[in-house]
């Protein structure tokens, strides 16, 4: 006999043979010839010879209790255990007379002693319950027995075609009713209760049908299932999932419903019997084969996996057939009795050995059915489909090798963190390699595609699959993919590690391969908006959306992004870039709610446009004009109060440094001029650091000087702002920097500073005067501030005789100006005055013949009176020096009345002093007078002239050190600037005097 050949042959089970403990003996217990049923509870195997009922051991097979069931004319036909109870159903018959039904403990039963056991008449009432059947057809022998789980309704079909049903409550003895529910011709050879126990499966041997087992049915069947075929005794089962009845034919199995035939399973195979198993197993006892003449006909135990259309277990009995088969109490086994008594103990092998048989066969379908049934784990079945697509790999199936590869990546998207988790990488690593291939590409794509959609991928990933679209021009897919690409918490979850995206690598392929909106919705879904603005300048010259879409950005990345791109966009849009620049910078700047960054219907240009020079050059530069020029259908109050609402505004951020976008606006003089006038008039709100300030009125200062520099007709305007500017801002500005702005510029600003009073201003416009020949100039400068720099005389002396052209425009009245002055101030000598006009050819001696006569006048004055007081000096000294010999050689009468001190009349005792003061010597006490200490002698002196006295001592005293403190003399010589004027102190204080008079 040979299975079909869709059904493939596995051994899922082992068996086991077990021999009749007692074969051959005189008491055999399951080889025993008379054996008629067998069935199996939790503890015990029972089985039935003659009337007697045995309880073997199912463990150690050895008998347990041994009783007499039946009186001995009884032949025991049926016996059934009740579901997870060690309760027994037995059924009797003995020719002639109603079958016995007995319901028995067996436990009650096991603690008998053997005697009483064995004794019919002591067994006669230790049932639970008895029935006697009465069924119909003239004591026809019993065909079929079945009851409920609970007990309450048996069901018994006969030979002769009839049915009964047996109601009560069976396990508590309380009586039982008959019911002949269906009397038929054709012998009945099955009977199976529905799910519900209200509907009665029943199978002749020339149809099946089905009964209502409550109520009246009047013996008539509720409805035919089959007119064309019944069943054998034996070959029908109940699927107790779903209460499908299962009978077997020659050729397959046919499933019933309660309302007709449900399904047929093709299985050309002889079957005998059908056990129902456990999940979808089902054993079919397959009948001896014909064979050729002398050769064994063995009969075929078959364990059916009826969901998975496979043959889990094959067991060949040659020469031998089956006689019972029955399942275990409990767990995964059953039994098959051989007519040689030998009993086979199926038993399911665990499910990890199933699934390695299965797969040393190769057979992967099947081993991820089973376990995808049993609920393998997730490291199992990712094994299975891994093995299964490595051999379609080496198959060249590469098709199918990449949908298994897949299913591999549903048991990762499935698995918490863990070792499954963990291989991921190596995984994709492993398939990427196997792809890697030009030919493969598009399955390689396949997978990642995958591997992104069950949120598996990481940066590396999804830049692969993103460059493989581009390679296969996958247009839809790569909409799609982006999409789809979500990374904000409010959009959807984001990728894992999405951050890692090797997003410049997939921009420049969607570039290179023309794909301008994808690239630039895949920057917008990933934040990088400095690349979608280098996409928009560079590749779609779409300046007007890429200025749009930047104004809708945070002011950090604007201001990036403005310091890339402003040069190019000030080249293109001036106007509106300048507007947005100077909103940045001024603490204006509020995002847009929308931008036309994905409008459908704008008009991409091919080339930037030109701007036009004339337009940008001739507006009036000021932030008041570009918005009336980026408004025109604005009226002026619009504007202004477009102006109020957008000053009264807090800001929301510190403005940046203007000095950051200064090197942009090369060859865009108006419009910074206008930034720089409009962070100008904002600085001051925000507080920023003096260099900075200083900086930007510098820029501003010399744009103007530069812009009034060019050839066109507003230079004068350009000029005058430029110096109302300084004006303005001349304590902030650096003097020295502006004025050598101003000269490179060919700008006067020299006023400014001097009418500021700025230190050093008035020498400065001097200079500036002399470098530009500008002697009206100068003589203006000298005349203002001569009296309090009287320097500024000899330097005008010496710029008009620099040169013959100056000195030629210098009038007499001028010269002569000069030379009273430096007569007056002392500050040069005749001699050094001739030397400088001695340097200028055109001088002659009429300009300083005045001037000469003038001095030589007034030295020749200055001789006589320096005489005349050395005539009066002398005859001083010769007045002095003989009063003073008078006093020393000769006497002289004093005509005092009065005390020089009291004033009172002069009174004994009294001194009188040779400077002809006389006192009362009481006048002349110590509390009055200190005398010198410096004094060795102790002489009085008068104390009216005592300190002239002091004072003449001291010079004389200072004149004396003169003569010996060298070092002092020598610092004070090296200190001075004029060292003869030092020495002539020196010599007048008598220094080379050798005696002290």
């Amino acid at each position: 006999m040979s299975l079909p050949a869709t059904w493939r042959q596995l051994q899922l089970f082992d068996f086991v043979p077990v021999r009749d403990p007692r074969f051959r003996s005189a008491e055999p217990l399951f080889s025993d010839p008379q054996l008629t049923a067998i069935a199996a509870v939790q503890d015990w195997l029972v089985f039935a010879a003659g009337s007697h009922v045995t309880l073997l051991d199912r463990t150690l097979f050895e008998p347990v209790q041994r009783f007499s069931a039946y009186a001995p004319e009884y032949t025991l036909t049926f016996l059934r255990p009740v579901p997870r109870l060690a309760i027994v159903v037995t059924v009797a018959e003995k020719h002639g007379a109603p079958a016995v039904l007995k319901v028995w403990d067996l436990h009650k039963v096991a603690g008998l002693d053997a005697a009483a056991a064995a004794d019919a008449d002591a067994m006669r009432h230790r049932y639970i319950a008895e029935v006697r059947i009465q069924a119909g057809g003239g004591g026809a022998p019993l065909s079929a027995v079945l009851f409920n789980d609970s007990l309450t309704c048996v069901a018994v079909g006969s030979a002769a075609g009839s049915v009964v049903l047996v109601r009560g409550e069976l396990l508590r003895d309380r009586g039982a009713k008959q019911r002949l529910v269906y009397a038929g011709a054709d012998p009945v050879t099955g009977v199976a209760f529905h799910r519900s126990d209200e509907l009665l499966y029943v199978a002749t041997t020339s149809r099946v049908f089905t009964l209502l087992a409550s109520g009246r049915n009047r013996g008539q069947p509720l409805r035919v299932l089959s007119t064309d075929t019944g069943a054998a005794v034996g070959a029908m089962a109940l699927d107790a999932r779903d209460s499908r009845l299962l009978v077997a034919s020659l050729d397959g199995f046919a499933y019933y419903s309660p309302v007709g035939r449900a399904q047929l399973v093709a299985f050309a195979v002889p079957k005998r019997q059908l056990l129902r198993l456990f999940r979808d197993y089902l054993l079919v006892v397959c009948p001896p084969a014909d064979a050729p003449l002398g050769a064994a006909k063995p009969a075929r135990v078959l364990i059916l996996d009826m969901r998975n259309t496979h043959v889990a277990f094959s067991l060949a009995l040659p020469g031998l057939a089956v006689a019972h088969v029955f399942p275990a109490a409990a767990g995964r086994e059953a039994y098959v009795l051989a007519t040689d008594g030998v009993l086979y103990r199926l038993a399911e092998k665990p499910l990890n050995q199933q699934v390695e048989a299965v797969l040393q066969r190769q057979l992967y379908p099947i081993a991820l059915a089973l376990a995808q049934q049993h609920g393998l784990d997730a490291a199992t079945i990712l094994r299975i489909n891994r093995l299964h697509a490595e051999s379609l790999c080496d198959k060249l199936d590469y098709a199918s090798a990449t949908q298994k590869y897949c299913d591999c990546l549903a048991s990762f998207a499935g698995s918490p963190a863990g070792p499954v988790r963990d291989g991921l990488d190596d995984f994709v690593i492993d398939v990427v390699t196997r792809f890697k291939a030009v030919s493969h590409i598009h399955h390689m794509t396949t997978f990642l595609a995958r591997l992104h959609e069950l949120r598996l991928a990481d940066g590396d990933h999804l830049t692969l699959l993103l460059c493989c679209y581009c390679k296969l021009n996958m247009a839809p897919e790569l909409d799609a993919f982006i999409a789809g690409f979500d990374l904000g918490p409010d959009l959807g979850a984001p990728l894992p590690d999405s951050g890692k995206l090797n997003f410049l690598l997939v921009v420049n392929l969607l570039r290179e391969c023309g794909y301008f909106s994808q690239a630039i919705l895949l920057l917008y879904k990933l934040n990088h908006p400095r690349v979608i603005a280098e996409v928009q300048l560079n590749d779609l010259h779409d300046y007007p959306a890429c200025l749009s879409y930047i104004q809708t950005l945070p002011v950090n990345e604007l201001l990036a992004i403005l310091i890339d791109y402003l040069k190019k966009l000030l080249d293109v849009m001036p106007l509106e870039t300048t507007k947005l620049l100077i909103d940045v910078f001024t603490g204006k700047y509020r995002p847009a709610a929308t931008h036309s960054l994905f409008s459908s219907d704008k008009i991409l240009p091919e080339d930037p446009p030109e701007k036009n020079v004339e337009e940008t050059s001739s507006y009036v530069p000021s932030y008041t004009a570009i918005l009336g020029y980026l408004s025109n259908t604005l009226k002026q109050d619009d504007i202004e109060s477009a102006l109020e609402e957008t000053t009264v505004q807090e800001p929301t951020y510190l403005p940046p440094r203007p000095s950051l976008v200064y090197s942009c606006f090369i060859d865009h003089s108006r419009e910074f001029v206008v930034f720089l006038e409009a962070c100008h008039e904002t600085f001051e709100m925000y507080q920023g650091s003096t260099q900075e300030r200083e900086d930007l009125i510098m820029t501003l200062f010399e744009m103007y000087c530069s812009i009034s520099a060019e050839q066109t007709d507003e230079n004068e305007l350009w000029a005058g702002k430029a110096t109302s500017f300084l004006e303005e801002q001349v304590e902030m500005i650096d003097k020295t920097k502006a004025l050598m702005i101003a000269h490179m510029y060919g700008l006067q600003i020299n006023d400014v500073f001097v009418k500021a009073k700025v230190a050093g201003a008035d020498e400065n416009a001097f200079r500036f005067a002399q470098n530009n020949g500008d002697i009206d100039k100068a003589f203006q400068i000298v005349r203002e501030f001569g009296e309090s720099k009287p320097a500024f005389y000899t330097k005008m002396l010496r710029f008009v005789a620099s040169s013959k052209e100056i000195f030629q425009k210098a009038s007499r009245k001028d010269f002569q100006y000069l030379l009273d002055k430096i007569t007056q101030h002392k500050l040069a000598t005749p001699l050094e005055v001739l030397k400088i006009l001695s340097s200028n050819e055109c001088s002659s001696v009429g300009i300083v013949k005045d001037y000469l006569i003038d001095y030589f006048g007034n030295v020749n004055k200055e001789i006589k009176n320096n005489e005349k007081l050395i005539e009066l000096y002398e005859a001083e000294s010769t007045s002095y020096n003989v009063k003073l010999s008078e006093l020393q050689s000769q006497p002289f009468m004093l005509q005092n009345d009065l005390c020089s001190s009291c004033e009172l009349k002069l009174e004994f005792p009294l001194i009188h002093f040779k400077c002809k003061h006389s006192h009362h010597q009481r006048c002349l006490s110590e509390n009055t007078y200190i005398p010198d200490t410096n004094n060795s002698s102790s002489d009085p002196r008068c104390p009216l002239c005592a300190s002239e006295i002091q004072n003449v001592q001291a010079i004389r005293e200072n004149r004396h050190r003169a003569n010996t403190e060298y070092d002092t003399f020598k610092m004070k010589l090296d200190e001075s600037d004029d060292r003869f004027k030092v020495i002539c102190e020196y010599l007048g204080r008598g220094a080379m005097d050798y005696e002290i008079c």
